[in-house]
């Protein structure tokens, strides 16, 4: 869930947060069955490694697509401090 459910995954961005969840679970070696991107939140459901907590795994993908995105998007920096 986006940081105080603020609107900001339409459009490109919204594609972008795509790609990139796709890119890193394929990186991790991560199997999306779900990815559902709303313009305030994320439904997403992955089948990891057992070793791997969910915290872990949310963890990842959040700091990954949290850093692209607001490189990618400079508006995002300026609006949020901290995306999720």
């Amino acid at each position: 869930m986006v940081k105080y459910r603020r609107r900001v995954f339409g459009g490109r961005a919204a594609v972008r947060l795509r790609e990139l969840t796709e890119a890193n679970a394929v990186e991790k070696g991560w199997e999306i069955i779900a990815l559902e991107v709303m313009p305030d939140h994320v439904h997403l459901f992955v089948e990891h490694e057992p070793k791997a907590s969910v915290s872990y795994v949310a963890n990842r993908f959040e700091g990954f697509t949290s850093r692209v995105l607001r490189d990618d998007f400079p508006h995002l920096q300026s609006q949020m401090p901290a995306l999720w």
